[in-house]
């Protein structure tokens, strides 16, 4: 019951999104086709198939891959170089992970952290560029939000699922608890928070490239 709360938490995003999606510019976009794929391909899939950890698996290399063509769209080419090398080490674990050490049925825990580290790391270089470099960008601004919700909930993710195993081995209970707390509540944050980025988005003029 608890998981249908995340995805319900998806459909304000996505709907918003439709509503807007002729104003949005590149970044949105590519944010918004990350929320939809996630509601209407994985949720989907994960409904309907059990056990699902190979359909999150397959999941993690997409989201990150969107995520940073994302902040690619917003920091211009400048930033090509470096977000490709960032999702190239994201990837050789994650390919590592799943073809040595998890396989596609356990969930890719190190594919996993990996992602979380790489978005973390980008979008608060991303927030440092908006606030350090374009200091007229104003705190309520779309893409800040998303980026928020971004940091926060892969930053907040990272830990436990650092500790998943362990914890589902030794503590399963304590493991059950930590998992609702961090993964719904962190989750519906997130989707909350780009439903608001949306709405602004939409009503507000394209967010300028980064110089």
């Amino acid at each position: 019951m608890l998981s249908l709360l995340v995805t319900f938490s998806m459909i304000p995003p996505v709907v918003v999104g439709l509503v807007f999606f002729r104003q949005y510019n590149a970044v949105f976009i590519r944010i918004f086709f990350q929320v939809a794929f996630g509601l209407f391909v994985i949720e989907l899939l994960a409904f309907l198939y059990k056990p699902n950890h190979w359909i999150y698996n397959i999941q993690i290399p997409i989201e990150t891959g969107l995520l940073l063509s994302a902040a690619m769209a917003y920091l211009g080419k400048k930033s090509k170089t470096w977000l490709l090398i960032l999702f190239g080490v994201f990837f050789l674990i994650y390919l590592v992970d799943v073809l040595c050490i998890s396989g596609l049925e356990s969930l890719c825990v190190n594919g996993y952290v990996a992602s979380g580290i790489v978005l973390v790391i980008t979008f608060l270089y991303l927030i440092y560029t908006m606030f350090i470099q374009r200091k007229l960008v104003p705190v309520n601004t779309p893409l800040v939000i998303v980026s928020l919700a971004i940091v926060i909930y892969f930053g907040c993710l990272i830990p436990y699922i650092s500790l998943s195993n362990y914890l589902n081995n030794h503590h399963p209970e304590l493991n059950k608890v930590i998992y609702y707390i961090v993964v719904y509540t962190f989750g519906i944050l997130r989707y909350l928070l780009l439903a608001i980025a949306f709405i602004i988005a939409g009503r507000s003029k394209p967010i300028a490239q980064s110089n």
